[in-house]
């Protein structure tokens, strides 16, 4: 995802930088932390069961103000609200050229992707066990010709081979 920092420079110019003082947190996440690189690209981290990982950079171009954010990484959102998204407010420091400053914030939106499963009429593999197989349990009275229990077999269903079809989402499955 790329875009430009809306600011202006005034006459005497300007540069804009990351502000770590001025990030947060919103809602959908837990275990953040921010750093910005020598480079100026904003780093952030989560800790994911005791590990630090990096799950998204945002370069930015410090004289116009451009920006590529770049995911590196899953980033494990709060349980539940199926579609929750995790929000950030990204701090920024405008400063021209004689020192004067202003602060902006840019929201950054991670969507947490829930699985999806095709309908029925699409995943239509059915699976059937028949007691009658189980070794060791004498079954239950059914129908057919075939007989292991004396009364019939209870399945009329064939076994079948296929792909469930399903999508994981970002987060795998």
């Amino acid at each position: 995802k790329t875009g430009t920092l809306q600011f202006s420079a005034g006459a005497d110019g300007a540069t804009v930088a990351w502000n770590l003082d001025n990030i947060s947190v919103l809602n959908g996440a837990t275990g953040i932390t921010f750093d910005v690189n020598s480079s100026g690209t904003l780093l952030i981290f989560q800790n994911q069961g005791g590990s630090t990982v990096q799950i998204a950079q945002v370069t930015l171009n410090a004289a116009t103000g451009s920006y590529v954010y770049t995911q590196t990484a899953n980033l494990l959102h709060t349980a539940g609200s199926d579609e929750n998204e995790a929000e950030f407010k990204l701090g920024f420091k405008v400063t021209d050229g004689d020192g004067d400053t202003a602060d902006g914030k840019l929201t950054l939106l991670i969507d947490d992707d829930t699985p999806v499963v095709k309908p029925y009429d699409v995943n239509t593999m059915r699976i059937i066990s028949d007691d009658d197989t189980v070794v060791g349990r004498n079954g239950n009275p059914g129908f057919g010709s075939t007989t292991t229990d004396g009364s019939g077999s209870d399945s009329q269903e064939y076994n079948k081979t296929g792909t469930l079809k399903f999508s994981a989402g970002a987060d795998g499955a």
